[in-house]
């Protein structure tokens, strides 16, 4: 029955006494707290991790688009992961995590070939600095990503603890 219904004096009680608005004051402010100091360390390695890579990526890709034969898609999922990290609009997000996991296993894929470094203009080739850029890229997006998950997890169970 909605707050603020007339009852009876000891029926209104009663049903306010079982009703929720949202805060109850008893454990809210211990699991928003709690929650928040988990997000912050997430949320400022983004803020700088997420420009940072960005900029790399599109200069790395751009510079070396012709410099990886094992894995032609590995520079150009450098360029459009750094657009998407700067400018993307979280409106795709099954789109965006789809070119995370291409990226993921076009990388990987490459790494298991062994990439000849030496010669990038070989069939197995690929130049060392956009490789290394990628794959330490990927790692550490795949990382952030997990903690993010784990984080987000968190936060949620904490913020509805009641006592």
């Amino acid at each position: 029955m909605p707050r603020g219904t007339h009852h009876p004096r000891g029926r209104r009680d009663e049903v306010d006494k079982h009703s929720y608005d949202g805060d109850d004051g008893e454990g809210w402010c211990l699991g928003n707290c709690l929650a928040s100091l988990l997000q912050w360390p997430v949320m400022l390695a983004a803020a700088i991790i997420i420009p940072v890579f960005g900029i790399t990526f599109i200069v790395m890709g751009s510079i070396y688009i012709d410099s990886c034969k094992i894995e032609r898609y590995v520079p150009i999922w450098l360029i459009v992961q750094g657009v998407i990290m700067l400018f993307g609009d979280s409106s795709f997000h099954s789109l965006l995590l789809l070119w995370f996991i291409a990226g993921n296993v076009w990388v990987y894929k490459a790494w298991s070939q062994n990439p000849d470094y030496a010669h990038y203009w070989f069939e197995n080739g690929c130049n060392m600095s956009l490789f290394r850029v990628a794959f330490w890229g990927i790692i550490t997006l795949d990382v952030l990503f997990g903690v993010s998950v784990v984080v987000a997890v968190v936060a949620f169970f904490l913020r509805g603890c009641r006592r």
